[in-house]
């Protein structure tokens, strides 16, 4: 049975178009993986998510760099109350959902299994709720309300960090890409 690869050479395709069919298989082609077979490999830009996020790092260090410490203090304390805010709805999700488990424990463990074959079933019943009950401890995030300008001080440390980051990301990704698009140009060239 013929693949999606050899399909067309009994149509009588030439070798330089199965060769470039055959290409879309490995890693500089990848980006194609979903295109149609009959479009051949092809060149790439690289994307444009870093380019994005550098711009939007940039511009959030220049907004932060720029706020006064009395906005800062007003964001801190905003930001204070939603963490409590989350913090509260989240414990009492884990509450309910931990509620649920033991509702449920109960009534596995005076579940009666109506023959021997089915006692796995009530252990294994068991055993999927112990594994998920830490789903029920709530993960709580630190409530502490900060001064504005430490609040100033953390966030534009951490948007310098992410706009380097995302920098650095940028250059492996214009690499890669390069790299990608060597490959497909020595390929063309080799079937010349």
């Amino acid at each position: 049975m013929p693949t999606g690869y050899t399909a067309d050479i009994r149509k009588g395709i030439d070798f330089k178009t199965y060769a470039l069919r055959c290409a879309r298989a490995f890693g500089a082609t990848i980006m194609q993986r979903d295109d149609s077979m009959g479009e051949l490999p092809k060149k790439q830009d690289p994307s444009d998510y870093y380019p994005k996020a550098i711009l939007k790092y940039r511009a959030e260090i220049e907004k932060i760099g720029s706020m006064s410490i009395k906005d800062c203090e007003k964001q801190a304390h905003s930001e204070f109350e939603k963490t409590k805010k989350r913090n509260a709805e989240h414990a009492k999700e884990c509450r309910d959902l931990k509620n649920k488990y033991d509702e449920m424990i109960l009534k596995v463990k005076n579940w009666t299994p109506p023959t021997s074959e089915h006692e796995g079933l009530k252990e294994f019943m068991m055993q999927q709720i112990n594994i998920s009950y830490s789903d029920a401890e709530p993960y709580l995030q630190k409530e502490e309300l900060i001064s504005g300008e430490n609040w100033k001080d953390i966030n534009l440390k951490r948007a310098i960090n992410s706009l380097e980051r995302h920098k650095k990301s940028n250059t492996e990704e214009i690499e890669r890409t390069d790299g990608r698009n060597k490959w497909i140009d020595d390929l063309y060239n080799s079937l010349k």
